[in-house]
């Protein structure tokens, strides 16, 4: 019987064909904008030795950048320098995705043993919503593989109480260096995994702060180095503040999205500008309270795909760059996928294991988009979660089905 790392290696390698196969036949004919296009400027221009840079407003001079967090562009960088454009970002994506097919492989089997691991790698090869995400060239790729490893992580911590917690801070802290809001784990991973220490609760969380601390650092104090003011991760979330926040995200047919022609910038410090679009944007949320409710509940029913994802497809074809007919066909896995997963919450709970570590992801992406904005690539770290929990019930359906024709055939003999 081949092993379990040989078995998984195989799904991999069918993953990266798969995306492959997707990027250069389908995902090429998606634009090349937004989120996209920033980070191949920024890539280029560390290529140039202009560090992380951008254009200033108005201007042809460049100015610092803390627009996104660091860690996506440094890895597109050199793949840039090979070969510049949208092909060896799709490259990259691809690979990128294979590695969290193996991640999830890994975690799963963590989870609910062999069968598990293989049922739940195979399903991540070829969920179109993963795939529709590798080819749209953002951030989110790199982000569902490190919160697939910040969740093997926080299994390692859970079968070790007290131990490997300054890991999982560091692991969390690279994690947000992809995507900011990566820091919720801290108080739904960290702290809580610290309280199962058998003594002194209070410096095993500190512990987990302080690998967190060790990972950001070092951006940190560059972003205070070049705008004078601190900025823990990126300026990104004052301008989703001020475009989440304005009429057109209120009101009409753009309820609970994020309308661009609601951001204003400014030249000069982008921190300064930052500062102005925060401002703006909490100003409307005050002044139109009563709305805020339920904008925040369609926020969260689009990125959960409940909310007219039909007028979703169209948006995100548009401006996310993910392929129509790829998300139509992703939709329909992603329910079956979200019905399996809450029977898998079932047989977990039935089994007397722990829940809150798969549970993490989806209460993060809730947060993250009630007090953002709704979309579907907002949703990528429950995604694992999601897959997980499916593979369970999966696995359990096989073996309960597998029993059932051995009892018949006993029977028979």
């Amino acid at each position: 019987m081949r092993s379990y790392r040989a078995q998984l290696s195989l799904v991999v390698v069918a993953g990266l064909a798969i995306r492959l196969l997707y990027a250069l036949h389908y995902a090429r004919r998606t634009p090349l904008n937004g989120d996209a296009e920033t980070f191949q400027r920024i890539a280029q221009h560390l290529i140039d030795g202009h560090g992380f840079t951008l254009a200033n407003v108005g201007r042809r001079a460049l100015r610092a950048t803390a627009e996104k967090p660091p860690l996506y562009p440094l890895l597109l960088a050199p793949v840039q320098g090979i070969s510049r454009g949208w092909v060896s970002q799709q490259v990259l994506n691809s690979l990128l995705g294979a590695g969290t097919v193996g991640a999830i492989g890994v975690l799963a089997r963590r989870v609910g043993g062999r069968t598990v691991g293989l049922v739940a790698a195979s399903l991540a090869a070829v969920y179109p919503v993963f795939l529709a995400t590798d080819g749209s060239l953002r951030s989110e790729t790199l982000y569902g593989l490190a919160v697939t490893c910040l969740l093997i992580g926080a299994y390692a911590a859970w079968d070790r109480p007290g131990r490997r917690l300054f890991a999982l801070g560091a692991l969390i802290g690279v994690a947000a260096l992809v995507r900011a809001e990566a820091l919720l784990f801290l108080p739904l991973l960290g702290v809580l995994l610290a309280r199962r220490a058998p003594r002194a609760r209070a410096l095993q969380a500190a512990v987990v702060c302080a690998g967190c601390l060790v990972a950001i650092a070092p951006w940190t104090i560059r972003n205070l180095l070049a705008f004078d003011r601190f900025v823990p991760i990126s300026t990104n979330e004052a301008s989703l503040v001020e475009g989440a926040n304005c009429e057109g995200a209120y009101y009409g047919k753009g309820i609970g999205g994020w309308d661009p022609r609601c951001v204003h910038r400014r030249p000069g410090n982008q921190a300064d500008e930052a500062t102005v679009e925060r401002r703006e944007g909490l100003r409307y949320a005050r002044r139109h309270l009563g709305r805020l409710p339920v904008v925040m509940g369609v926020r969260v029913a689009k990125t959960w795909g409940f909310y007219r994802p039909d007028r979703q497809w169209h948006e995100e074809e548009f401006y996310e760059g993910r392929d129509y007919r790829t998300q139509v066909a992703g939709t329909v896995m992603y329910f079956s996928l979200f019905a399996l997963a809450g029977a898998g919450l079932v047989i977990l709970r039935r089994r007397a294991q722990t829940l809150f570590i798969l549970l993490a992801p989806p209460i993060a992406v809730t947060v993250t988009s009630a007090l953002g904005y709704g979309v579907i690539r907002f949703r990528q770290a429950a995604e694992v979660s999601l897959i997980v929990l499916a593979a369970i019930t999966i696995a359990a359906g096989a073996g309960a089905l597998g029993s059932r024709f051995a009892r018949r055939a006993d029977q028979r003999a």
